[in-house]
């Protein structure tokens, strides 16, 4: 935590376990609770699952290799889509030898509403909005590539 270690785990040493006559490893562990305690307590969220189906959805694109995942994940979130509940990275491929300075990203989104299922215009209308928002980042649709929903 801020570069000093708070914790340090490891094995009892064979002579000591030897000593006490364990068969067994034992790994052992020495926290410094007086660090953990001064830490702001985290609040602990949880919520029902979901009765309503889930829509999976791939975007496959061709990014500038200066292009970072975070930047990517931040323009994606930054369209606010309350639905969206997992964005992933699946796929990264590269081959500097055909196509140098740039990657392909296969991105795996997944939208689910607690109280409804989602409607195809409001699907239609996300999935256009991230596909904007990976243009406006200098990324382009795989050529042959196309985006594929599913439902979970």
């Amino acid at each position: 935590m801020n570069n000093h270690p708070i914790a340090h785990f490891g094995e009892l040493a064979h002579t000591q376990r030897e000593a006490h006559k364990l068969r067994q490893p034992l790994y052992l562990a020495q926290l410094d609770l007086a660090a953990l305690y001064v830490l702001p307590l985290k609040k602990i969220t949880a919520h029902d699952l979901s009765r309503y189906q889930a829509v999976e959805r791939d975007f496959s694109f061709v990014f500038p290799d200066a292009t970072q995942w975070q930047t990517v994940s931040d323009a994606i979130h930054a369209l606010a889509i309350p639905e969206l509940q997992s964005l992933k990275p699946i796929e990264v491929w590269r081959d500097q030898k055909k196509h140098p300075g740039v990657y392909s990203l296969l991105l795996r989104t997944v939208f689910q509403s607690n109280d409804r299922t989602l409607r195809e215009d409001e699907l239609t209308d996300w999935w256009t909005r991230i596909i904007a928002a990976l243009t406006a980042l200098g990324g382009t649709i795989r050529d042959g590539a196309e985006t594929t929903a599913k439902t979970s």
